[in-house]
């Protein structure tokens, strides 16, 4: 029996079973059977977790250095810069929560924001804008930033609750609050099943539809939704194409030859390009591999 981390209801299904790891561990995804919660089971401990990190997730960042690589990022990511210079006017201060390599806090400062990120498992070093933390441990006063971005990092966090609670200390009323994270009903889940990339597992602790996300935002925290998009030009054409071919995936690559040859990475993107049509039509019909939710949080929020 296992108690759903969202709504304690102690009675799920699984919904798939058996999915190994390179380390020979094997998972299962329960989905609750009152919010439809999805979680991985059983979940690993912060050591088992940091020994997948430090091997698998941000094995090499010289592609910062890449100025096309970079211009790549920031055509990918304008739509969002663009929707956070209409919600939030001025230079005003951005969080970015799961920073990763920092290639968002740059763009975000570039754009005309002052940002800053947190992620425990950086590998951005000597950077002051970049704090190797969680959120629970932010070192900024409660309602300090305008926004928060957590692209991608929900999914990975043990307590989603509190991690959200702790988010929402740093956000000042009015403020805009945007996730995104892969989604559970996608039509690329029920097509590639346990081969579905954003399932990422073990990394991946907590999966999310559309009503389970929207719900759990609004009931817990009373937090207004201002918009909901099922398309990302970053995740949702990799998401197929990597489920299709996994060995495409620039960490597996980087892991057996140490680099990302560039011939390879010229194809990766011509193919991610010629399944764009796939990908916008699904996103068309909220089927989309990604929920991106924009939030507002109100002076009563919980």
């Amino acid at each position: 029996m296992v108690t759903c981390r969202l709504c304690n209801h102690n009675e799920s299904h699984p919904i798939l079973s058996g999915l190994k790891t390179d380390f020979n561990e094997t998972y299962s995804l329960l989905r609750c059977k009152r919010c439809s919660f999805v979680t991985l089971n059983p979940l690993p401990d912060e050591k088992t977790l940091g020994n997948y990190y430090r091997r698998y997730y941000w094995q090499d960042i010289r592609g910062q250095d890449s100025k096309y690589l970079n211009l790549l990022f920031t055509l990918r990511m304008r739509p969002i810069i663009n929707d956070l210079k209409i919600m939030i006017r001025g230079k005003r201060r951005i969080l970015d929560w799961g920073a990763g390599d920092g290639n968002l806090v740059r763009l975000l400062n570039e754009s005309g924001f002052t940002a800053s990120g947190i992620d425990p498992y950086s590998p951005v070093f000597n950077d002051k804008t970049i704090f190797k933390t969680t959120i629970h441990n932010a070192p900024f006063g409660d309602q300090y930033f305008d926004g928060i971005i957590g692209s991608h990092v929900l999914e990975h966090v043990r307590n989603p609750i509190e991690s959200i609670r702790s988010a929402l200390r740093l956000l000042k009323p009015g403020g805009v609050f945007i996730i995104e994270v892969p989604n559970i009903r996608s039509f690329q889940f029920r097509l590639f099943q346990s081969s579905w990339q954003p399932l990422e597992i073990p990394f991946h602790l907590n999966h999310f539809n559309p009503d389970s996300l929207r719900t759990f935002l609004k009931k817990k925290f009373n937090l207004t939704v201002l918009k909901i998009s099922f398309f990302s030009h970053r995740v949702s054409p990799s998401a197929f194409l990597l489920s299709l071919f996994p060995f495409f995936a620039p960490k597996l690559m980087r892991q057996k030859r140490g680099y990302y040859p560039t011939p390879i990475k010229i194809y990766y993107l011509l193919c991610q390009m010629a399944v764009y049509p796939l990908v916008l039509a699904e996103a068309g019909l909220k089927r989309g591999a990604i929920i991106r939710i924009y939030l507002k949080k109100e002076s009563r929020a919980l």
